[in-house]
């Protein structure tokens, strides 16, 4: 003989159980056998089945008719981003090739300021005007040279 049990748990909900009684020959006497048959209903007081119901719930699906619209005008601004992607990245492409081109023309005047530096190490001292010594065949070195050769200053270290 069966006869169905109701559980109300600590939260609340009650929950339905068949219970049937089964002999036990080694115990010598009848036990219990509850099988789960779902919760029971607050309004109504029916029992409703939770069989396959474990976890948690599925997501609803939508209806695809009323949903067309809404997925060309996605698919439309998807492919509206990607075009806009596609320019940014050109537009990066085409900003790191000015970066290099400029770092390169620094690197140039980098090297030509060390060039006149080093230059400005060797400035003629000895005719006390502050300028660069002349480079020879300069018209200013030809006239001084010529003046050298009638006054001819001896060696250091001869008298």
């Amino acid at each position: 003989m069966s006869s169905i049990v109701k559980y109300t748990n600590s939260s609340g909900r009650t929950y339905a159980y068949r219970q049937e009684s089964k002999w036990d020959p080694e115990k010598g006497y009848s036990v219990p056998v509850r099988t789960y048959l779902g919760r029971v209903d607050e309004v109504t007081g029916e029992i409703v089945s939770t069989k396959g119901n474990r976890g948690r719930p599925k997501k609803t699906t939508v209806d695809s008719s009323s949903d067309n619209g809404r997925e060309d005008e996605i698919r439309t601004e998807l492919q509206s981003l990607r075009e806009t992607v596609g320019m940014l990245n050109r537009k990066i492409e085409t900003l790191q090739k000015q970066r290099d081109k400029t770092t390169k023309t620094l690197l140039q005047i980098q090297k030509q300021i060390g060039r006149l530096l080093e230059d400005a190490e060797s400035w003629d001292g000895e005719n006390g005007e502050g300028r660069l010594a002349e480079a020879p065949g300069s018209p200013d070195t030809q006239t001084e040279n010529a003046s050298n050769l009638s006054n001819p200053v001896p060696p250091a270290g001869e008298k």
